[in-house]
């Protein structure tokens, strides 16, 4: 961790990866203490750690000049997956065999050909990971969920996103197709919270942000359009699965109401340190739970080292604030993504921008 620390007065690095680097080695050395002080130890911490430390080898060789090769890494296995889902779509609208008879012919993971488990997925032809099927019926023909390279579709959908606006900071042809198509794809995930996630970035992006060089064309009223129309109807109102107004009142939605409840009071009980980062006594994800976990200190080194180094992009409403507000609607409410790589990756592409970045 004093290595961590080290680091940030090394290099000859921006205030902003300077402050990032800092604040994570703080962080990380909290972390450790609180387990000490707590005797909650665990491996995930050790793992959680490695993580954080990612992140800050990630912002210290991300340079203005190499910044996008980052945003490829994302968008390119994305497009790659949202098209092997429509190639299987299409053959099989074309041939008339649902997904399950044609997995019989492909590979499986974990367990084959196991339909009945929610979480067993499968390799479809051409070799793209779906699970659930039965979530989608179009023709009397059963669908899967997209899950592109995560197990759940919860998380794919924050790289959809991020690809989604990511698109528009690489140069590639085509633009507008594949936006659309990755678009499409965040619908086949059919997750509430990227629905909701993909709502909240449009219109930040778009309306809120305060570049105002970018006017509207038809293209994106059009997606404008049927962000409002497909979002309310299939995510918002009536679907009691992934509906997110019918998912208050489910089984699900209840779950999580229970689990933020409990969170709060675990909070109100150990207010200073929290009970220690991965404490089974706190239930679910959410940012009631990172409170319970961390406590206000270790609660308020975790949001520092979030906020600090992108304070003057808050202050200016900059666009590329679009590419943090999957990670952090997710964590906050959904996954357990603030101990996850996903989040200190993300976190730190942010973090690196260049200081003249271009947008196609």
């Amino acid at each position: 961790m004093i290595l961590i620390l080290l680091l940030g007065f090394r290099f000859r690095l921006s205030e902003k990866k300077k402050s990032y680097i800092v604040l994570a080695g703080i962080y990380m050395t909290y972390l450790l203490l609180q387990a000490l002080a707590l005797s909650v130890f665990d491996l995930s911490l050790v793992f959680t750690e490695l993580f954080i430390l990612v992140g800050v080898l990630i912002s210290l060789y991300t340079k203005d000049e190499t910044w996008h090769y980052a945003l490829y890494a994302i968008v390119y296995p994305v497009l790659f997956f949202a098209l092997s889902y429509f190639v299987t779509i299409l053959i099989t609208l074309l041939t008339g065999y649902s997904i399950i008879d044609l997995t019989y012919f492909a590979f499986h993971i974990f367990q084959p050909r196991v339909i009945e488990d929610f979480y067993k997925i499968n390799i479809v032809f051409p070799f793209s990971p779906m699970m659930g099927l039965g979530n989608a019926n179009i023709a009397n023909i059963d669908f899967g969920r997209a899950i592109g390279y995560m197990r759940e579709p919860g998380i794919y959908q924050i790289l959809v996103v991020i690809s989604f606006f990511g698109l528009d900071y690489i140069s590639i042809k085509y633009r507008k197709i594949f936006k659309t198509l990755v678009f499409l794809s965040l619908l086949i995930t059919f997750s509430t919270t990227g629905m909701v996630v993909f709502i909240l970035s449009y219109f930040y992006y778009y309306y809120i942000s305060g570049d105002r060089k970018f006017k509207m064309n038809f293209f994106y009223k059009a997606i404008s359009f049927l962000i409002i129309s497909l979002g309310s109807y299939f995510f918002v109102f009536t679907n009691e699965k992934f509906g997110l107004l019918a998912k208050l009142t489910y089984e699900s939605g209840l779950q999580r109401l229970q689990h933020y409840q409990e969170s709060i009071q675990i909070f109100l009980d150990n207010p200073i340190i929290g009970v220690g980062l991965f404490n089974s006594s706190v239930p679910g994800s959410s940012i009631f739970a990172i409170l319970a976990s961390l406590g206000i200190v270790g609660a308020g080194l975790f949001f520092l080292m979030v906020i600090l180094p992108i304070w003057h992009l808050i202050k200016r409403r900059d666009r590329l604030l679009v590419f943090l507000i999957p990670v952090l609607v997710t964590a906050f409410f959904s996954q357990p993504l603030s101990n996850m790589a996903i989040f200190f990756v993300i976190l730190s592409l942010v973090i690196s921008y260049p200081t003249k970045y271009k947008s196609f």
